[in-house]
This record gives structure tokens, sequence and C-alpha cells, in this order.
């Protein structure tokens, strides 16, 4: 009070009593600060209410923009805002987008506190980034409009979530249920060659774009995401492309997955399709996962119209392209018609109308990939564009190491083995690859090259695409520029003057000219096993196999045990080792088998898992979870229902992986997609369940699933959650 006595001093008595009871008001009231305390930082966000007066997010972002700060959040459990059911802060806009002009860092809270949520409320985009240096961390940014006529924009239309001109990097955020219907980018929009945005860990879901391109992130800049997963976003009306992702710029995907998106334009202005992804500028994919997406028109999974497509250690899968107008739906993984590369690639299960697995129909290098299970479906009485091929349709190209297997074309009910189709008379250039039917080149094989397990369309199972060690392909390929050093999991390839494997997947334990493989097995559980079981299998190469000898570590501290080589019944030239062992107790015991050639060289060194367990069964842990469940968002492009069902750990303790979500009593008519089994050991048998996280939940802690199911009662759909964990059978 030392200001407000000194001002008394100096005034008249009256004017000086008056003065004093005014600043006594003011400090009641707050408006003043009081003697000895502090204050909070003009950056924290204390309420959820959308104004300009300190506290708010907007008057957070005005300040911090023009200093560089950080945005962070305190908002009580008691403001209006915020739900104990699902433990959320919601700032719902009222005034517009919430516009950012400088550099600026917004930080939500971290899992597991209390999510932040910024909601445009259906009305307007959430935020427009025009300048300086920004970041965003665990932030929840939804129903986002940038719809024409809705909002006066001062900048270029587009991004319902997000439009950024300036450099962005976003961290642990989640861009959901925002749309725009121009300008691109219902969820994101990276617009103009200045435009820097850098993603980690995010999601892009349920992202809905009409008469634009890029449902979930449309990019004309320079774009890098890592980790992150883009589904359940869509594209429709005229001149739409690009489901999960449209690139005109610059962009690099790693470890990614694009899944459950769809391109579905109609009208005139017919789209290019892309139901994963659409590209004509630069885009380059590191070990994604492109996988259930669709379009009506071309590319099922990713369409190349006219830039510069880079594939490396990538699934494409179980996509599909449709008859649409003018009897398109070429290439229900892959449609290219400009430059492509493809290295260490898995295409697999893809549905196309007219051609199934990749159409190309400009430059393409492929290079130790893998297509298998793709299929052609397609009515003659419909019409078409005279392009057919299950497999892979194409015009001039360069193959080499590629596996080409159980691709098939369906014409009016008549499905005929369809690998690999020239689209004009020059047709692909291919050597040293496997193509059923045969196909000239040097080095080509016509033959099963015996996958593990075959893809099953009819089930929807991928298979198993890695060698068995009988298979022809195994160490038949060629070294020579461009054949990658590793495989599609990283596994070394080997090196002159050995050779590497055809397809995606190298045989492990490749040494020194012949090649081993790991396969203990052991068979039972309940009680400790005594027996002999193969431990190894090895291919000799050019030595004859009584050259070689064996030995094998049990893992258990019992020392080495001599190998027994004798020839694998089931495959010609492969040699079994086995080995007889007893353990004295339970556990998961590391087994080596070393193979050694004549004079102890060469040698390779192969290791497996022996599990030596008892009999296990998943434990029910509902009572010591929470689970949430959003609402159901229906694709009607798709014809597909998705919901995000969010678990938090509410004991004490953690809870020990893997943790499944069972779908108990699910409504009669629904079924969920891409379950990972059916219940049988856990009661009740017979529900869905997913696998939500492979390690523990520790205590506090939230994991969330996205779901997709089909729904064909009429009935609302409904289900029990129940929680299981633990290593033990489902």
């Amino acid at each position: 009070m030392r200001y407000s006595t000194v001002v008394c001093k100096t005034l008249s008595t009256v004017s000086r009593a008056a003065l004093c009871a005014l600043l006594g008001l003011c400090l009641m009231a707050g408006l003043l600060p009081k003697a000895g305390a502090s204050t909070l930082s003009p950056f924290i966000v204390t309420h959820t209410a959308d104004d300009t007066l300190p506290g708010s997010l907007r008057s957070a972002i005005t300040l911090a923009a023009a200093s560089g700060g950080t945005v962070t959040f305190a908002i009580p459990t008691t403001d209006a805002g915020y739900s104990s059911t699902t433990n959320t802060d919601t700032i719902t806009l009222s005034l517009g987008p919430l516009v950012v002009l400088g550099s600026l860092s917004i930080a939500g809270p971290a899992a597991p506190s209390t999510t932040v949520i910024v909601s445009g409320a259906n009305s307007s985009r959430v935020f427009s980034v025009t300048g300086g240096t920004v970041a965003f961390s665990s932030l929840t940014i939804t129903n986002g409009s940038a719809i024409q006529g809705s909002v006066n924009f001062p900048e270029p239309e587009g991004g319902g979530g997000i439009l950024n001109t300036a450099t962005l990097t976003l961290t642990n955020c989640v861009i959901i249920g925002n749309a725009s219907n121009s300008g691109g980018g219902a969820g994101i929009n990276n617009r103009g060659a200045n435009a820097s945005l850098t993603m980690t860990n995010c999601t892009v879901s349920q992202n809905m774009g009409t008469f634009t391109n890029g449902g979930g992130i449309a990019n004309s800049g320079m774009l890098t995401i890592t980790g992150c997963l883009l589904s359940g976003n869509g594209v429709g009306g005229n001149a739409a492309s690009g489901g999960g992702l449209s690139n005109t710029g610059t962009a690099t995907l790693n470890t990614c997955a694009l899944s459950g998106n769809g391109a579905n334009p109609s009208g005139i202005a017919f789209g290019a399709g892309g139901g994963g992804a659409f590209n004509s500028g630069s885009l380059t994919l590191n070990s994604c996962l492109i996988n259930g997406n669709s379009t009506i028109v071309s590319g099922g999974g990713i369409n190349n119209s006219g830039g510069t497509l880079t594939l490396s250690a990538c699934t494409i899968s179980s996509n599909s392209s449709g008859r649409g107008f003018n009897n398109s739906g070429v290439g229900g993984g892959i449609y290219n018609v400009a430059a492509a590369q493809m290295t260490n690639c898995l295409v697999v299960n893809n549905i196309g109308y007219s051609v199934g697995g990749m159409y190309n129909g400009g430059t393409l290098t492929l290079i130790n990939s893998t297509f298998t299970g793709n299929l052609l479906t397609f009515a003659v009485n419909f019409g078409g564009n005279g392009v057919t091929g299950g497999g892979l349709v194409s015009g001039p190209a360069t193959l080499v190491n590629d596996i080409f297997a159980f691709d098939t074309s369906d014409i009016n009910g008549t499905a005929t083995s369809s690998e690999i189709v020239a689209s004009d008379t020059a047709g692909p250039t291919i050597t040293y690859s496997d193509v059923q039917g045969g196909y000239p080149g040097t080095g080509n094989i016509n033959a099963d090259p015996q996958f593990v397990r075959n893809p099953d369309r009819s089930t929807g199972d991928l298979g198993d695409e890695h060698l068995k060690l009988s298979s022809p392909a195994v160490h038949t390929g060629t070294n020579g520029q461009g054949v990658p050093l590793t495989d599609i999991e990283g596994t070394p390839r080997p090196t002159p003057p050995a050779t590497p494997s055809m397809g995606a997947y190298e045989v492990s334990g490749s040494s020194s000219g012949f090649s081993a493989q790991g396969g203990f097995v052991v068979a039972g559980t309940q009680n400790v096993i005594t027996g002999s079981q193969v431990v190894a299998k090895f291919l000799p190469g050019g030595t004859a196999a009584s050259g070689f000898t064996a030995t094998v570590d049990f893992g258990d501290g019992s020392g080495l045990t001599a190998g027994t080589i004798s020839p694998d019944p089931n495959a010609t030239n492969v040699f079994d080792v086995t080995g007889s062992h007893t353990y004295s107790g339970y556990g998961a015991f590391s087994v080596t088998v070393v193979i050694s050639g004549p004079g102890g060289s060469p040698t390779a060194t192969v290791t497996s898992t022996a599990n030596i367990q008892p009999a296990q069964v998943a434990t029910d842990v509902t009572g010591q979870v929470s689970v949430f469940r959003g609402g159901f968002y229906y694709n009607r492009f798709t014809k597909r229902y998705s919901q995000t069902v969010t678990i938090k750990n509410t004991s004490s303790a953690a809870i020990t992986g893997p943790i499944s979500l069972s779908l108990d009593n699910l409504t009669a008519g629904a079924a969920a997609l891409n379950a990972t089994g059916t219940t049988q050991y856990a009661p009740p048998a017979g529900s869905s369940y997913f696998t939500v996280q492979a390690g523990s939940l520790a205590s506090g802690a939230t994991t969330s699933l996205f779901l997709q199911l089909i729904n064909t009662s009429g009935s609302q759909i409904n289900y029990t959650p129940r929680i299981l964990d633990g290593p033990g059978a489902r």
C-alpha cells in the first residue's frame, strides 16, 4: 500500500479519503495487484470462453506472438468448458478463427492430463498461421469449417482445421472432424511455396472436403510427417482428389499410416482419385502403410498424376478403385502416369475395376518388390477402357528382383491368373524376377515363390510374404545398381559374391554363400518340454551338406549340444538342424544355432526363441479402466462407421500389455473391420477384439483405438466394451 499511502498524504483530507476508498475497491475487485502477490503469466489460458480478456486463448496468442512466448493452460475444473466425463477442456470459437501472426508455441497438457480441444463450432476455421515460426503440441483441433460463404476469410479458403502459410510444427496433435469446400485441405492446408509444416506423432482423422483436394491434408509447400496416422478422411464432389493427402509441393512421410481414406469425386469436372494420397509434386514415403483406402476413379491407394513418387519399404494393401465416371477405376493399389520408383515394397490384396495392383502409364522402376493377391474385377457388359490386369499393367518400365504371384483377373465371374500385362507393344523390361505364368527376361523364373502364408482376399488376410527356405526365389536375384542393401524390415541382403533373394523380404541369417533360418517351435505349454525339435534350416549352396557341422545353445546355461543335420522331408536341397534338450523350468530361452562349413568356415549364426510357458489366458481388467467411446461418424462414400475409443488406467498399478478391446454383444448385422481376432478362451467367446497397445499401460495413462465398422442391420450400433490384458490367449 506504499504507493496509495504516498498519494493520500499529498491530497486534501477529503480527496485523500475518497481516493483511498477507490483504491481499496480496486484491490478487492482484483484490478490492482496485492502487495507481495505474484501474477499469472499473460500466456497462461485460465478459461475456455472465446473472448479477448486476459486468460483467454485468443488473448494469450496475441500477447505471445508479440514476444515469441509459449502459451500454456491452467483451466480449473469448475470452468464451464471442462468435462469430467472425458477429462477435456473445450474452447469453442465464437469470434472467428484464431490468427497467429508471429512466432510462438502453444503447449497443451501432455497425456494423461486434461486434453485441450479447440473447436470451430462448424462455423469458422480453427487456426490461421500466417507468420513466424510456430509450434503446437498436445492439442485437439476439431469442427473447423472453411466452407465458402460461412466466414469472410481475409486469407485464401481451405484448411478447416489449420491453414498454414508460415512455418509450423505439430507434435502429438489430433486434427479431427474438420471440413472444407474449396482451397484444399479439410483438416490442414499447408499452402504456398513459403509454407513449411512438420508433424510428429499426430492423428489426422475424419476430416471431409467437398469440391476440393486433400481430405486430411493438402500441401503445396514443404511437408514432413513422421509417425502419424491419416485415417477416415475423405473428399467428394467435382474435381475431388486425395482422400488422405493431396500433394502438389514436396512431401516426405516416414513410418506413417494412411488408412481408410476415400476420394469419391462426381460430376463433369471429374477428379483424379487417390483414396489414400494424390500427388502431382514430389512425394516420398518411407516405411509407410497404405491400407484400406478407396476411390471410384484411379488409384485406390495412391494416384501419381504428374509428379515424382518414391516408395521405400512400404506396404500397399487392401485398397480399392471402383467403377466410376467413364469406366475408370484403374489401379486398386497404385495409379502412375508420371515418374515412380518403388523399392522393397509389398503390394497385396488390392482390388481395381480394370487394374488390380498397379497401373503404370509413366516411367517406373520397381526393385525387390512383391505383388500378390491383387484382383481385377471387371464386367464386360459395362464396357471398359480396355486395360485389364490383376497385378501390374505397364508400358515401358524396369523391374528387377521382383515377385508376382497369385494375382488374378475376374471378368464376368471367370477368374484367371493375371500377373503382368503390357499396356502397349513395348511393355516392361523384367530381369531376375519370379513371375507366375512366365515373362521373358534374363534370370526370370516361373514358380510358386513359397510364401510362409499366401494372402486370402475372402478373409482379408494379407498373408505372410516371407520366403520359405525352399523357395526358388531365395538368393536367385541379382546385385546391381539400385538393389537395396536391406529388405522391407531392415534385414541385410547378401553382398557379392552372394546374391539377394527376389521380392520384398530377404531370408534371414544369410552368410558367405549359404543360407540359414531360425525355426524353433515348442509344441505344448502345459509341461516342461523334452524332445527333439527342428531348430534351424539351411541351404548348403554349392557345398555338400556333409561338410557342415552345427552346435546348439539352448539358452539356459546348459552348454552346447551338437546338432544333427538331416535332409528336410518337405523341401529339396534344404537341411534341418535338430537337437534334444530337457528344460528344467518355464521361461523364454534364446536358442542359438551356429552352422559351420568345411574347415570351420563359412559360418552362420541363427537365433530363435523357445517359449516354455504354462498355458495362459488373458485377464479381464475392465474394472480397472475407464472407457470413453466417441460418437460414430458415418462416411457415406465408404459406407463405414468410425469411432475413437479411449481407455484410461484408473487403477494404482500398471496394466500389463498387450492390451485388447473386445466388442461384446455387438449389434447383430454390425461387423468390425480389421479386427485382430475373435475371443475363444476369455469368455464370452465369439467377440471381435483389437490389440490396442502392445506394451503396458501405466497408472493414469490413456491409450486410444480408431474403430471402423459396417452395419447392415438398420439399428443403432452398440456393444459392451471389455478390456483384456496380458500375454495369454484371447
